[in-house]
């Protein structure tokens, strides 16, 4: 590559695929670039973002498209960045393109994105200054904030108690939250 990588991240690999068509990147330069896993073109640079500032997280997730009929999910990269804003853009499954990019303000700290599960489809929880929960929900799309105490590191979490739940830490303290 040619500058430092900040952050990276790999899509999901999809029922019959052997590996995802996709890779995400944030580097120094304050680009996102979109580079192709097929063994083809390994590492071939479909399309990039030049961002305003640093980035501090991507993340690929393929969710429920809102604006469409086709009940078909559509692929998204959300970007992090570290002045607090949230990037969220379609991703083309073929040609790699980005389009129709979204920005929302969610805290005056660097974003960090990490998946969960929200009545069983994919969701996003975005940590900053407060903690941000990126979901569909009755065919609309949603970016909440949780009334909860912002986390410094997030997953999912699941156990006979809790289908759906999001484990965090917060200092020295270890929280769980389920719905």
């Amino acid at each position: 590559m040619d500058s430092e990588i900040a952050c990276i991240h790999v899509g999901e690999i999809k029922e019959g695929r052997e590996r995802c068509r996709f890779l995400a990147m944030g580097d120094a330069e304050k680009e996102v670039k979109i580079l192709s896993l097929e063994s083809a073109n390994c590492f071939y640079k479909f399309h990039f973002l030049i961002l305003p500032t640093d980035v501090s997280s991507v993340h690929l997730i393929e969710m429920k498209n809102d604006y469409s009929q086709q009940n078909a999910p559509q692929l998204y990269l959300y970007v992090g960045l570290c002045n607090g804003m949230l990037l969220k853009t379609s991703v083309d499954d073929v040609s790699g393109t980005l389009s129709d990019t979204r920005t929302r303000f969610l805290g005056n700290k660097k974003i960090e994105l990490f998946k969960t599960t929200i009545n069983d489809n994919p969701a996003l929880i975005a940590l900053s200054s407060r903690m941000w929960l990126c979901y569909n929900y009755m065919e609309k799309y949603l970016t909440t904030p949780v009334a909860f105490e912002p986390f410094e590191f997030a997953s999912s979490f699941s156990s006979e108690q809790y289908k759906e739940a999001v484990v965090g830490i917060n200092s020295n303290k270890l929280s769980i939250i389920a719905p």
